[in-house]
């Protein structure tokens, strides 16, 4: 039963666990905090313009925004 249900996970999955044995937790929490930094700072920026401008263009534009940005974060997750 242990065989079946390893090779049922993800392989992100294995591969987290794989590098959460590697690295120390602070180094860990440390990787983890600066890339959702970099993205929060991204994101904070460019979203702003991004749905200003499609406001801008009308509500066609708008919609066609939120589709594909509802997309994207459903890709990512």
């Amino acid at each position: 039963m242990m065989l079946l249900s390893s090779s049922l996970r993800p392989p992100r999955v294995a591969a987290y666990l794989t590098a959460g044995e590697i690295f120390p937790l602070e180094i860990r929490a440390l990787a983890i905090a600066f890339f959702f930094a970099i993205g929060t700072g991204i994101g904070g920026v460019v979203s702003p313009w991004l749905f200003a401008n499609l406001i801008n263009e009308g509500r066609e534009s708008l919609y066609l925004g939120f589709i594909v940005l509802s997309a994207t974060m459903t890709a990512a997750a």
